[in-house]
């Protein structure tokens, strides 16, 4: 079977001359007057038009969606600035809040813990003092001094891990303004643009 090459016959868009149009053809100039002609094949049909028309057109498509970009960037721009924190922000941030709070809950208990076990050999000082000098105020001392130096002991073990802590909650505030002015960096520099497009 010999492969059969169709060839459609339309008339040029611009003077009405007769054009065939082979099917790998996709632009040509007319034969009678010059002009540039696209050829358009959608859905089984084949169609010519002028290019530059159809350069014109797109350009007015694109002019028009940027028109309509910008009233709907703009109103994007307004809801940005007017509310404090962007939604998804918020919920990155409360989620990420949680887990320092789980974090620091749970270094709370291991300086609760180091402390308990520094105090528990205590019990016997006290024991101990109180055999050597009834004078209670001299126990108390004892004890006070004793619960500061483990109080003191456990915060010099976790101390980094807390100004680690301190840090990530300070840093997460500025994280979320941060996004917040990045979106609407976004939201300005695609306004720009939409504008570049509408004035050309």
């Amino acid at each position: 079977m010999s492969d059969q090459v169709v060839i459609v016959a339309l008339k040029c868009p611009n003077c009405g001359s007769s054009l065939n149009i082979a099917p790998e053809m996709t632009a040509f100039a007319c034969g009678y007057c010059g002009a540039n002609i696209v050829v358009r094949r959608e859905g089984g049909t084949v169609s010519v038009a002028l290019e530059h028309a159809i350069a014109k057109v797109q350009r007015g498509t694109d002019k028009t969606a940027a028109e309509l970009a910008i009233a709907r960037l703009k109103a994007d721009l307004r809801d940005l600035e007017a509310m404090a924190v962007h939604p998804d922000d918020m919920a990155e941030a409360t989620q990420l809040r949680a887990e320092l709070t789980k974090r620091y809950a749970h270094l709370h208990q291991k300086v609760t813990g180091v402390t308990a076990a520094l105090l528990i050999p205590l019990i016997p000082v006290v024991f101990v003092c109180g055999q050597m000098n009834p004078n209670v105020f001299v126990s108390l001392a004892i004890i006070v001094i004793w619960m500061v130096c483990s109080v003191s002991i456990a915060r010099r073990i976790f101390g980094s891990t807390f100004n680690e802590y301190e840090a990530e909650r300070q840093t997460l505030s500025y994280k979320v303004v941060e996004k917040k002015n990045a979106r609407i960096t976004a939201v300005k520099q695609r306004i720009d643009e939409a504008e570049a497009i509408a004035n050309s």
